[in-house]
């Protein structure tokens, strides 16, 4: 087995000097095959433009609580943590008020069947969710007192579903396997928690990008005292695979 099985990166921590109004780290690079994962900071009272993409989707993870999103079709004052899709390949500028910004950028290649599918569907110009109206779920590998939300549901990209894991230790999510997909963590504030996958374990932290072994078996530990909330980023390998959210993801009981 290789020694770093579990891979992981960490954003660099360290003040945005007076004369920047930029921080960008590409995390992961070429860990999943057709997948670019990119972490910013944009200084406060300043903004940044993401230009359109070819044959790319984009999705942001706005991870603070306060920006102004806009392009020439719509514009939204964020006042909490929330998930954004540009669908009509237009530029998208994310503007700082008062504090910085910090967000992720989910870059993920489109083929074919993924733009006719886009297409078809025809779901308008942009997909916005605050965490707070992820749609809860329930699993039979997770504790009845885990919260599980979706933010990025099925088909609003094709083949990516995205969505977050919270609980108090001591808890975790039993072990288990999903040869169909590739999938991404990213270590929400406070999270401190142990990822074992096969016969490795790994701590998994706050502002933290990990990639679980493909095909691998993988559970996650939460220990007395200690939080673990992470965002899950999962991508199919093909259209017909997507149905296993509907399959592991139970509705929530009221």
């Amino acid at each position: 087995m290789m020694k770093d099985y579990i891979k992981t990166e960490q954003v660099i921590s360290h003040p945005l000097p007076e004369t920047e109004e930029l921080f960008t780290q590409n995390l992961l690079s070429n860990e999943i095959k057709g997948v670019e994962t990119n972490f910013y900071i944009i200084k406060k009272q300043k903004e940044h433009t993401f230009k359109p993409l070819n044959r790319r989707a984009r999705v942001l993870i706005i991870l603070s609580n306060s920006a102004v999103v806009y392009s020439k079709n719509y514009s939204y004052r964020l006042k909490e943590k929330a998930v954004l899709v540009p669908l009509d390949n237009s530029a998208v500028t994310i503007e700082s008020t008062i504090h910085n910004v910090e967000l992720i950028e989910v870059l993920t290649d489109l083929t074919s069947d993924d733009l006719e599918k886009m297409n078809f569907t025809n779901q308008g110009k942009f997909f916005f969710r605050y965490f707070s109206e992820g749609v809860t779920y329930r699993e039979k590998i997770k504790s009845s007192k885990t919260v599980n939300r979706t933010f990025l549901p099925v088909n609003v990209i094709p083949r990516m579903v995205l969505g977050s894991v919270q609980t108090e230790g001591p808890d975790q999510v039993k072990a288990h396997r999903h040869p169909m997909l590739e999938q991404l963590f990213w270590g929400l504030p406070g999270n401190h928690c142990l990822v074992k996958a096969d016969e490795q374990e790994k701590h998994f932290g706050e502002k933290t990008l990990l990639h679980i072994p493909h095909g691998s078996e993988h559970s996650i530990k939460v220990e007395t005292g200690k939080h673990m909330h992470y965002l899950w980023l999962d991508f199919f390998q093909d259209l017909e695979s997507v149905s296993y959210i509907d399959d592991a993801h139970l509705p929530d009981k009221d």
